[in-house]
């Protein structure tokens, strides 16, 4: 069979152009997303490293890792020590504007899918970068510059071998010739980004951090945020708080679920803050985890199955419930996370079983909220029977003949708790009403003592006292 001969003249041009990729990857993710995506690319060195040297200590694999991030109006930097980038890769895959081997780093708890984060980030920053590499087998220095982004199509690089590059085995990426806008959110006095950024790594990191890895921000250790339920101190006995669990494994990934209670019940003047944004819910909601990353941290939204099918709509009643769902999957092509790495894909089926079960989760914990509205002595002493522990030794507390065997939708196990119900008779009536702003201090201004500022519950209390007294005369 004759072989048909290309034709130049009717070729049609269809490669990409530098300054649609530049425009396009960065449109569609915020600052502190693409710094985060950074830090996943030195997370997922330690995970390499890893693979190929097990940790001494499985509960601490990242013990001895770090990564240290700089910023200021004139720069942004990353390094870390987690291993650096083999030659090969630097030269067939780092650079390249998405993922040419689909099966590159199978068997691994990595997050990366698309080969975009550290491209995508430099663009956010920056027009000049330079990235440095010592890994094992080679060292090497790669600089992206403006002359490189804005000049002709050509997509190669040049890798220059005797570059300066970091002591430790690891790699370092620098921004310079930073956008207007950048500078001043990396100016400390005009934007003080790294605040925003060490709230973000204190709750997104918070799994990786616990387990050994370190994060400074100029200069400053990042201190991870607290996953905790509370739960009875005798599961023996009946009727006790303890957290709703369910685990399985569908499709190569491993699903773990726990929701529960945060904390003790808030008084109603604590409800009060919550209803007028003195206080906030940081810990109420669902948080997403991916292969140890957060890609969604403490949601109540449709996102998560808050006010939808039969599930009452987020409430500051419910400030004290909090869940977690844990993926994890040698294969980050099937974890339930948008490109991102910050969000939930919704088109997944996977999540889509799991959200059910979420539901099922919350009913069960907002119809138990609502049996203990009312501040009485009985809900007072059952939460004094509870402790605190970490989120993910809730399973390890709980026996294994409590477990329940799940045969339909994902299968798996699952725990569901009997919870307390009210014993004693109900004497007294929750009041609950709302006036003008106004109203409520001329009333306070009548019944209570000058200069104390009382909160709308307790003027309320005040008003009531007042007329029952006078009803009694």
């Amino acid at each position: 069979m004759a072989v048909k001969k290309k034709d130049d003249q009717n070729q049609v041009n269809a490669s990409p152009t530098k300054r649609f990729f530049v425009e396009m990857l960065t449109r569609d993710i915020e600052l502190d997303d693409a710094i985060l995506d950074l830090l996943d690319n030195c997370l997922d060195g330690a995970v390499r490293t890893n693979g190929k040297n097990p940790p001494k200590n499985p509960e601490k694999p990242y013990a001895g890792y770090w990564a240290e991030i700089t910023m200021d109006a004139e720069h942004f930097c990353i390094k870390d020590n987690c291993g650096g980038i083999p030659l090969d890769i630097a030269k067939e895959y780092a650079f390249r504007f998405g993922r040419k081997d689909n099966k590159r780093d199978q068997e691994l708890n990595t997050v990366g899918v698309y080969g975009i984060g550290m491209k995508r980030a430099i663009f956010k920053m920056g027009t000049d970068c330079w990235v440095r590499s010592h890994h094992a087998d080679g060292s090497f220095g790669v600089n992206i510059d403006k002359d490189w982004i804005t000049g002709d199509d050509k997509w190669d690089l040049e890798m220059d071998r005797k570059a300066q590059v970091p002591a430790d085995q690891g790699v370092s990426l620098e921004i310079t010739n930073l956008l207007p806008q950048i500078q001043n959110y990396f100016h400390p006095k005009k934007g003080n980004f790294a605040e925003v950024i060490k709230k973000k790594i204190r709750l997104h990191y918070a799994y990786i951090i616990k387990k050994g890895f370190t994060v400074k921000v100029n200069d400053k250790k990042v201190e991870p945020n607290d996953f905790q339920t509370l739960i009875a101190n005798d599961l023996k006995k009946e009727n006790v708080i303890a957290p709703y669990l369910y685990e399985a494994e569908a499709d190569g990934v491993n699903v773990k679920l726990v929701m529960g209670m945060y904390e003790r019940f808030p008084s109603q003047s604590e409800l009060d803050d919550y209803e007028e944004g003195k206080r906030a819910k940081e810990t109420a909601g669902w948080t997403v985890v991916c292969n140890d990353r957060v890609v969604v941290a403490n949601d109540t939204s449709h996102l998560t199955g808050w006010g939808e099918s039969g599930v009452p709509t987020y409430h500051s009643q419910y400030v004290m419930l909090s869940g977690l769902v844990e993926f994890v999957s040698n294969d980050a092509s099937r974890l339930p996370v948008t490109t991102t790495k910050r969000g939930v894909d919704l088109n997944s089926a996977l999540y889509a079983d799991v959200k059910n079960i979420m539901r099922d989760a919350l009913k069960h914990f907002t119809s138990f909220t609502n049996n203990w509205k009312t501040q009485t002595d009985e809900r007072a002493s059952m939460q004094t029977q509870t402790r605190a522990i970490d989120i993910r030794d809730a399973a390890q507390s709980v026996p294994a003949d409590k477990w329940q065997e799940v045969r339909k939708g994902l299968k798996g196990k699952r725990f569901i708790p009997d919870l307390p119900r009210p014993i004693e008779e109900k004497t007294h009536a929750r009041i609950s009403f709302s006036r003008h702003k106004d109203e409520v201090q001329l009333v306070a201004n009548l019944l209570c003592d000058p200069g104390t500022n009382p909160k709308p519950s307790e003027v309320g209390e005040a008003a009531f006292e007042w007329a029952l007294r006078e009803a009694k005369e």
